[in-house]
């Protein structure tokens, strides 16, 4: 992690953020309004949460999200200070994309939520993204394959992490 002004020059130093880099990738990071950084990166097959203050120092201790066959982690703060996030895990013999919302103090809120709802062996959703709209509702893409032709999908989730629309694009 490292801050940089409007022309590239460090304003921090660097801060390593990964607890084992030869297992770390697929990092994402959002900030929040009073310059926090969120970030969930994947290590090994767990998905890992920090907080980090405008000047690098860890607020919230390094968390796992969700643990085994997980993958490509994205993240979207809202106003609250409420991180959202969505991910791919492997089930048994199934590929889902996942949801959980994580407090100010690193803590998850409710369970994780299931967003690709096709129980189908052989459908593989991939790369999931997030965003968030002005009333906290999240907004999910995601690639879908099958049957070796792919697809684009789209769930809507309300502010409290109930899912209100799920369709094909």
């Amino acid at each position: 992690f490292q801050r940089l002004d409007a022309t590239g020059m460090a304003l921090i130093a660097e801060t390593r953020v990964t607890n084992n880099s030869s297992t770390s990738c697929n990092a994402d990071i959002d900030t929040d309004e009073n310059g926090n950084s969120r970030i969930v990166w994947q290590e090994g097959q767990n998905i890992v949460f920090c907080v980090l203050d405008s000047q690098g120092n860890k607020t919230v201790a390094t968390t796992t999200l969700s643990s085994g066959n997980c993958s490509n982690p994205t993240i979207a703060v809202n106003p609250d200070g409420i991180s959202h996030v969505v991910w791919e895990k492997l089930v048994i013999t199934l590929y889902r994309v996942y949801f959980c919302r994580v407090d100010a103090a690193g803590n998850k809120i409710g369970s994780d939520v299931v967003v690709s709802n096709r129980d189908i062996i052989g459908i593989v959703p991939k790369s999931p993204d997030i965003s968030l709209d002005i009333d906290g509702n999240s907004h999910i893409v995601w690639r879908d394959y099958y049957n070796f032709q792919s697809g684009l999908y789209y769930c809507r989730l309300d502010s409290s992490g109930a899912i209100s629309t799920n369709f094909k694009i």
